[in-house]
């Protein structure tokens, strides 16, 4: 099991999860629960059984799965770990309608989060985007101290746009983060672990400014889009995100940052895994680019690049 699960005492629990071949294992990962469980059951690859007498199920335990899908789609199943970008649904949709097949499964936990899953064996990939305050580089230093003895090769993939996502009309009139205080607004922050939030507390220390005054510092969202979605509805009137969510989300965008989104995958996959091989070869194709290029707030000049190797 690649998550700790918890499940109710006294209450017998289906748990629906995906399900992929990572170093001679079968790795599984739940999907969502609750309100979203119709997309739930579409993406599942199969069902565990959480007993009335069990309180969850423990990261790394093995477990039984019934599979609703066929073992051959199984076996051709990538899982990516870390940050979220509407990039990867993209890739995932390319390598999907592709002749070979290959599905893509993100989880987002964050990069941190990303690598961590990665040097345990629960995932394929990593996606990440993490700055080292002292180099101005992304992702290597980070690599080095969660994966320190795993060889792993970086790849490229796109260069993003960061800063704050505010209503049509920036009714708040927020020009920088300095403005976050200035001026009461109420905030989404992203969660602790990820790239995006990391930044985040950067920018915030290079203006001296002291996050606890900062309505809603604590409150957390997963995704770029949860944030867009929640400065779109009013609940918020500034989220940290990417220039894509916002101008899907048809809200206004104030650029704080360039960052570099990068994929990291173990030395030891490429050549080795069909799958892995296939998804960095995709990394190359115009189509892929030009889709991703079109949402606007993407740099894709330098995709499929080998940015470095670690270990």
């Amino acid at each position: 099991m690649g998550k700790k699960v918890a499940s109710p005492l006294g209450e017998e629990e289906f748990l629906r999860v995906v399900v992929a071949p990572v170093n001679g294992d079968y790795i599984a990962n739940p999907t969502t629960r609750g309100a979203a469980m119709t997309l739930s059951i579409s993406k599942s690859d199969g069902v565990i059984k959480i007993p009335a007498n069990s309180e969850g199920i423990e990261e790394g335990s093995t477990v039984l799965v019934t599979l609703n899908r066929q073992r051959s789609e199984v076996d051709k199943t990538l899982l990516i770990s870390g940050s979220h970008d509407i990039a990867l649904d993209i890739l995932a949709s390319e390598l999907t309608f592709a002749e070979s097949g290959v599905r893509l499964i993100s989880s987002s936990v964050g990069s941190v989060g990303g690598l961590l899953a990665l040097s345990k064996g629960y995932a394929h990939i990593a996606g990440s985007h993490l700055l080292d305050e002292e180099t101005g580089e992304y992702n290597f230093s980070a690599v080095k101290r969660h994966m320190p003895h795993e060889k792993v090769r970086i790849y490229d993939f796109v260069g993003r746009t960061q800063g704050l996502m505010v209503q049509k009309g920036n009714p708040k009139e927020i020009k920088d983060v300095k403005d976050l205080i200035v001026k009461g607004t109420k905030f989404m922050n992203r969660q602790r672990g990820s790239g995006t939030r990391l930044l985040f507390d950067y920018l915030l220390k290079q203006s001296d400014l002291d996050p606890s005054k900062i309505i809603g510092y604590e409150n957390e969202e997963y995704t770029h889009w949860n944030v867009a979605a929640a400065v779109f509805s009013g609940f918020v009137d500034a989220g940290m995100g990417i220039m894509a969510a916002a101008l899907a989300s048809d809200l206004e965008f104030i650029p704080l940052e360039n960052e570099s989104f990068q994929i990291v995958v173990p030395a030891k996959f490429i050549g080795s895994v069909e799958t892995v091989d296939i998804l960095l070869k995709q990394l190359s194709t115009s189509d892929l680019r030009n889709q991703i290029a079109s949402l606007g707030g993407y740099d894709v000049s330098l995709m499929g690049n080998v940015a470095g190797e670690v270990g």
